[in-house]
């Protein structure tokens, strides 16, 4: 597969079933608290783990993609996400499902910068949220480090990825935009 001709809209592209949020009143297919590697989760429509998925390597868009970007919905996240595809040799030419999922969880579960903590403290609200979030994952134990994820504010469960356009990358070319839609886990 090809990626998009240059009068494609990136706009109108679709988001594969299993990654793609729910209809309003239904439940997402892919169950998946982000704290937790993408390869744990559950697909709910084939009642079985994803690691045992052939959805795995299925393209992340209707109109494959070598590269895409994920921004992060209605959270104080200072972050957005690159996703390209794998480099292996054997790897298909798009990014795929499992591409997706690895760069999501890689990129919240990265520690974060002393720039990154310093920019986030001049929010206070933004900051006091991070930190109560870090004290609960990590009981307050000093000698574990705060996050990306923890700035998420506890709000770790995927509700899955919405089409939000194209994202220019240094000033010069479009790559698809992905929405991720996120919340609380359900007591």
């Amino acid at each position: 597969m090809s990626p998009p001709a240059k009068n494609t809209r990136l706009a109108s592209l679709d988001v594969a079933p299993l990654l793609s949020r729910a209809p309003k009143g239904d439940r997402i297919r892919l169950k998946w608290d982000m704290a937790c590697d993408g390869l744990q989760s559950y697909d709910r429509s084939l009642k079985t783990h994803i690691a045992s998925s052939v959805c795995l390597g299925d393209p992340a868009l209707s109109t494959p993609t070598p590269s895409l970007i994920i921004t992060i919905a209605g959270a104080p996240y200072p972050y957005t996400i690159r996703v390209d595809r794998s480099p292996l040799p054997t790897a298909p030419p798009f990014v795929t499902v499992r591409d997706v999922l690895q760069a999501v969880h890689a990129h919240l579960g990265e520690t974060i910068t002393p720039q990154e903590m310093q920019s986030a403290a001049t929010q206070t609200d933004v900051w006091n949220a991070a930190l109560a979030t870090w004290r609960h994952r990590t009981n307050g134990d000093a000698m574990r480090r705060m996050r990306r994820i923890d700035f998420l504010g506890g709000r770790t469960v995927f509700f899955g990825l919405a089409s939000a356009g194209p994202a220019r990358v240094l000033g010069k070319s479009e790559l698809p935009r992905l929405e991720l839609l996120v919340g609380k886990r359900e007591s």
